[in-house]
């Protein structure tokens, strides 16, 4: 990919990761988007997991220390979120160079599920005292997840579509203004 392809996918990521800043219902995040857009777009191997991961930790210490008032290095619950985005990264490597809409779709909603998945696994595993560490206390933990599922999948979908969607229209344009030349 091209210099200028590369910083117009991090400068997405940046805005997209803004975006978590002003207040927003529950689950409904750029955080699949990102990075199913760094993965289908951004060729540097290490860079397509490095950016995100990157940005999505200045995000983390800027709410941290200005909106939840904890500690701003405070990154213990949500390593769950660091592994769903990194694993999010590689369903965005499969995405068809062709970008078609179904194939974001199916990718976006892959990716949710995966953070659903991970992060209520996450949340039984690490928080104490708040599901039995049996079986049924995972299930316990995947159902007390279903309400924010909705907002997850709308999230990713809104955010996946409106990134790959800039991005195309960004693309499709610099290669029109290449041809008039």
């Amino acid at each position: 990919m091209k210099n200028n392809s590369n910083i117009l996918v991090i400068a997405l990521i940046i805005v997209a990761v803004i975006s978590r800043l002003i207040p927003h219902p529950f689950n409904f995040t750029p955080i699949a988007g990102i990075a199913l857009l760094s993965g289908s777009y951004i060729q540097n191997k290490a860079g397509k997991f490095f950016i995100p991961v990157l940005i999505m930790m200045i995000s983390d210490v800027l709410l941290n220390y200005f909106v939840y008032s904890e500690s701003a290095l405070n990154f213990g619950f949500n390593f769950g979120v660091y592994i769903s985005l990194i694993l999010i990264v590689l369903i965005g490597n499969k995405i068809p160079s062709s970008r078609k809409v179904v194939s974001i779709g199916v990718a976006s909603l892959s990716a949710s599920i995966l953070f659903f998945l991970i992060t209520n696994f996450e949340s039984w595993l690490v928080i104490p005292n708040l599901y039995i560490k049996d079986f049924s206390g995972l299930m316990t933990a995947y159902t007390a997840g279903i309400p924010f599922f909705g907002n997850t999948i709308l999230g990713d979908m809104f955010y996946s579509f409106t990134l790959f969607g800039i991005m195309h229209l960004v693309l499709k344009s610099k290669k029109q203004i290449t041809f008039a030349k």
